[in-house]
């Protein structure tokens, strides 16, 4: 969060019942740099800040963000009276934080993104009251089934899997205990359905959509 003198500086600011959410973006503005999405949420549920990628995500811009209510404006309505309700036990301290938790935000153009959260709070150092907490959210990646309604059949996506890792439908067969013709029958109905015009397009795929990582790419 920075130096102890920012950290005091951020506290005050959000303390106030008039916060200058300018200043709070200064102080704030290294995290605009971010991958993730990072939003500071007041004890009274405000928006005292977001950075440029939760902005894109929900299809807004600060200024239209900040002061607004964080539940009320970015999350669907039937999860509200439950984000809320933790929200304000963690603001008591009646509960404990959860550090890690999944919801969706929904953007101003009614479009909802399933987000993995990262949460922590901010305390005043005055009396160790709770004044706010800070969330780093990554946009969660959609399984191939999912991303796709169930489009392929778990054998396609096995076949899937395997090809992208270099596979070769031989070593597949083998792999699967299923004869090399069947493979090849997969493979042709998933280049089908999935547009691919070749293995390249194949394994792009398969990064771009966090079936595969680097590991995966160099694994025997």
């Amino acid at each position: 969060m920075g130096t102890n003198v920012k950290e005091d500086e951020l506290v005050i600011e959000i303390l106030k019942e008039k916060r200058e959410y300018k200043k709070i973006k200064k102080l704030l503005t290294h995290l605009d740099n971010l991958e993730s999405i990072f939003v500071l949420v007041a004890k009274d549920e405000s928006v005292a800040y977001i950075n440029n990628v939760g902005c894109e995500l929900l299809c807004s811009d600060y200024e239209s963000l900040i002061g607004k209510n964080w539940f009320d404006s970015c999350f669907p309505k039937s999860i509200r009276t439950r984000l809320k309700a933790n929200f304000s036990s963690l603001m008591a301290k009646e509960i404990e934080l959860f550090n890690t938790c999944k919801n969706p935000l929904l953007s101003t153009e009614g479009n909802e993104t399933m987000v993995n959260w990262d949460n922590s709070l901010i305390k005043s150092k005055k009396d160790n009251s709770v004044v706010a907490s800070f969330s780093l959210g990554k946009v969660q990646k959609l399984s191939l089934v999912e991303s796709f309604e169930h489009d392929l059949t778990d054998r396609e996506t096995e076949i899937l899997l395997y090809l992208s890792k270099g596979y070769n439908p031989k070593e597949v067969s083998k792999k699967l205990n299923i004869q090399p013709k069947t493979v090849h029958a997969h493979k042709l109905n998933l280049f089908n359905k999935m547009n691919f015009s070749s293995h390249r397009d194949l394994v792009s795929f398969a990064v771009k959509n966090g079936l595969l990582n680097l590991e995966d790419l160099i694994a025997d």
